[in-house]
């Protein structure tokens, strides 16, 4: 049986909608989002005319005013237009799509009815301009500071490209967001054998436009490569590093002065402070001489173990008990490499040991 068009089974719908009374000004407040029940294209359909439109049927009148400006197509096109009939919108484009080629149609989240309610979710759909639609896939999960991540935005792009190919400055051959668990799924890819890069950010505001002073991005080390073997490639996954993570740093010194009245020091003094201000980062043992830093940056460091008899939060000196004119040393160890420090570290440092004071010296 013949399939009519996709807008005139809505006019119809919508006519035999007239016979039916509305109910009175004055009702249930209207809290529905409204949702697309109904595309053409359908999706997954293969065969569609270069030249023609995209319809979608909503579930309810709706707000009409610059709807494409929610529209997005992988690869990209221009919508030169946009025509309504009751319910369902036409969208028209500036050239013809192109032949063989699988689309992607994403209607962002955001589209509102006609009482100003929004919609909660995005409405997507995959068809093809040629006699078959393509079905590799992609997937994996995207983690921001070691955690899967729901801002996730996944960019693929056909390789090769020129010398000057950027992945955060160019427009990508697909798009998607990652969902709540961190999962992205580049769905409906050719499997002729060509290569693909996968990069991605962590979307901070949200925008989907990728921001290098304030978000952090990362890419698969490999190409993928899908064909009709090895049409599935799963667990492609991205760590993605932010620059400005804090690292973990965590120890124990062992407490071998006889001194058990004052808690041990712990100081990081980095060696970018070519002005020697004091320590970068200071913190006390606990009874059991273990100790944490939560919020070290990247650089490099060193780290000091004391007993602070002076109270400066210096690893030195103080004056001796038996002759305030002299300096005695503080009990002190400090870790003999460099602490190096790159974002996002978690560094369990060896144990160190305060060895016994000299009874003397001490206060």
């Amino acid at each position: 049986m013949k399939r009519l068009p996709l807008w005139l089974v809505l006019v119809g719908l919508g006519m035999a909608a007239c016979a039916i009374p509305e109910p009175p000004p004055g009702g249930p407040e209207d809290k529905t989002p409204p949702e697309v029940i109904e595309s053409f294209p359908e999706d997954g359909q293969a065969g569609v005319p270069p030249d023609g439109e995209i319809v979608l049927g909503f579930s309810e009148k709706m707000q009409q005013a610059r709807l494409e400006r929610l529209v997005s197509m992988s690869p990209p096109a221009k919508i030169a237009k946009v025509k309504w009939k009751k319910n369902a919108a036409a969208f028209s484009f500036e050239n013809p799509l192109h032949p063989d080629t699988t689309y992607i149609f994403e209607l962002k989240k955001g589209f509102g009815d006609s009482h100003g309610v929004k919609s909660e979710k995005s409405f997507h759909f995959a068809f093809a301009t040629s006699a078959h639609i393509d079905t590799g896939v992609i997937a994996g999960r995207i983690l921001f500071r070691r955690e899967p991540t729901d801002r996730g935005v996944v960019r693929l792009f056909v390789v090769p490209r020129d010398t000057v190919f950027a992945p955060e400055a160019t427009r990508p051959d697909r798009e998607v967001r990652t969902g709540e668990d961190g999962v992205y799924r580049l769905r409906y890819l050719p499997t002729d054998g060509r290569s693909f890069l996968v990069w991605a950010f962590h979307d901070k505001n949200g925008n989907m436009n990728f921001e290098p002073d304030e978000e952090a991005g990362g890419v698969l080390p490999d190409t993928v490569t899908l064909t009709d073997a090895g049409w599935k490639m799963e667990e492609q996954n991205i760590s993605i590093v932010d620059p400005r993570e804090p690292a973990l740093i965590a120890g124990t010194i062992v407490n071998n002065t006889g001194v058990d009245s004052l808690p041990v020091v712990v100081s990081l003094h980095s060696y970018d402070d070519t002005a020697k201000t004091g320590p970068a980062y200071l913190t006390m043992c606990d009874s059991l001489g273990v100790y944490e830093f939560d919020d070290v940056l990247m650089g490099s460091y060193a780290l000091f173990g004391f007993l602070d008899f002076s109270g400066d939060s210096l690893c030195g000196g103080y004056p001796c008990p038996d002759d305030s004119a002299k300096t005695c040393d503080e009990p002190c160890v400090q870790r003999a490499d460099t602490l190096r420090v790159s974002p996002g570290d978690q560094i369990q440092i060896e144990d160190l040991v305060l060895p016994p004071a000299v009874t003397d010296s001490l206060p």
